[in-house]
C-alpha cells in the first residue's frame, strides 16, 4: 500500500459548552471596550469641536459687539463734530441747554456771594454766546454743503442715460440729445464752481457759458453774458479773484437757474418729477 501521500490527523483540545461560553464573553468585552472607546473619542472630538466654535463665536460676537460700538461712538462724534441734519443741531442745542442749566445751577447753590455770583452768570451767558456762534456757523456750513451735494445729485440726476428695453428683453443705457446737453450744462455748470483756475482756463469756461446760453434770446440768457463779459473784463484788467467772489456767484446762481429751465434744458422736467417744483428745492439745514 502506497503511503507517501498519508498525514496524521492530531485532536484538538476538547472544549465543553461552560469553556465556550467563557471565550465569548471575553471576545464580546474586548469588542464592548474598542467600541466604547471610538464612541468615548467622537463625543470627546464633538465636545471640543463645540467649545472651541462657542469660543470662537463669543470671541466674534464681542468683537463685533465692540466694533459696532464704536461706530456708534464715531457717527455720535461726527454728528456733533460736523452735523449736517436738522436733528443733529436739534442734539447740539438740547446738549448746549443741559450745559447752561447745570452751569446755573452750580452758581445758585455755590457759596459765592451776590456780586461774584453775578459775575459768574455773565460768564456764563458770554460762553453760552460763543457757543451758540459757533453752532449757527456750523449750520452755514452744512447749509452750504447739503445744497452742493443737492445741486450735484441734481445734475447728475438729469445727464442719466436713459434705459431702453430691447426686443429681446435685455436693457441697454441709452444716451439721447437731451441727456447730452444736460451732460454737457453739468460740466460747464462745476468747471464755473472750480476754484484755483488760471486766467486763460477761466476765460476758457467763461466762453463755453457764453456761446451755450446765447443761442436763446431771454431776460435770462442777456444777463448771464452781461455778467460773464464784465468778469471777463475785469480779469483782463488783472483784478483779484477775491475783488470777483461775488460776481462769480451771481455767474453761478444765473446759470444754475438756466439749467433747471425746461426750455433751455429740457431733461430739467425729470427735477419737477422728482423734486415736486421746477427749481428742484434745494435742501439745507434750517
Amino acid at each position: 500500500v502506497e503511503a507517501r501521500t498519508d498525514y496524521y490527523i492530531v485532536p484538538r483540545e476538547y472544549k465543553d459548552s461552560d469553556e465556550w461560553h467563557r471565550v465569548r464573553l471575553q471576545s464580546t468585552i474586548v469588542i464592548q471596550c474598542y467600541a466604547r472607546g471610538m464612541f468615548a473619542r467622537s463625543l470627546a472630538r464633538k465636545c471640543r469641536y463645540e467649545l472651541a466654535y462657542n469660543r470662537s463665536y463669543y470671541l466674534e460676537q464681542q468683537e463685533q459687539e465692540a466694533k459696532e460700538a464704536e461706530e456708534r461712538r464715531n457717527r455720535e462724534l461726527e454728528r456733533r463734530m460736523k452735523p449736517r441734519t436738522r436733528a443733529d443741531f436739534e442734539i447740539l442745542y438740547n446738549e448746549l441747554e443741559a450745559w447752561r442749566v447745570a452751569e446755573t445751577h452750580k452758581i445758585e447753590v455755590s457759596e459765592l456771594s451776590p456780586d461774584e455770583k453775578q459775575q459768574a452768570r455773565y460768564q456764563l451767558l458770554l460762553k453760552e454766546i460763543k457757543l451758540v456762534q459757533t453752532i449757527d456757523k456750523l449750520k452755514a456750513q452744512a447749509s452750504k454743503s447739503n445744497s452742493s451735494n443737492s445741486i450735484s445729485q441734481q445734475l447728475t440726476t438729469m445727464s442719466k442715460p436713459k434705459l431702453w428695453e430691447m426686443s429681446d428683453g435685455t436693457v441697454k443705457e441709452v444716451l439721447t440729445p437731451y441727456t447730452s446737453r444736460a451732460k454737457e450744462l453739468g460740466d460747464l455748470y462745476q468747471g464755473l464752481t472750480l476754484p484755483n483756475l488760471r486766467v486763460d482756463e477761466r476765460l476758457d469756461v467763461l466762453l463755453h457759458v457764453k456761446w451755450t446760453v446765447k443761442e436763446f434770446e431771454t431776460k435770462l440768457t442777456k444777463e448771464i453774458i452781461e455778467l460773464i463779459d464784465r468778469e471777463a473784463d475785469l480779469l483782463n484788467r488783472g483784478r483779484p479773484d477775491k475783488s470777483l467772489e461775488g460776481l462769480r456767484k451771481r455767474i453761478v446762481r444765473a446759470f444754475l437757474q438756466f439749467i433747471k429751465d425746461p426750455q433751455y434744458n429740457p431733461e430739467a422736467k425729470i427735477l419737477t418729477e422728482q423734486f415736486g417744483s421746477m427749481g428742484a428745492t434745494v435742501s439745507t439745514v434750517r
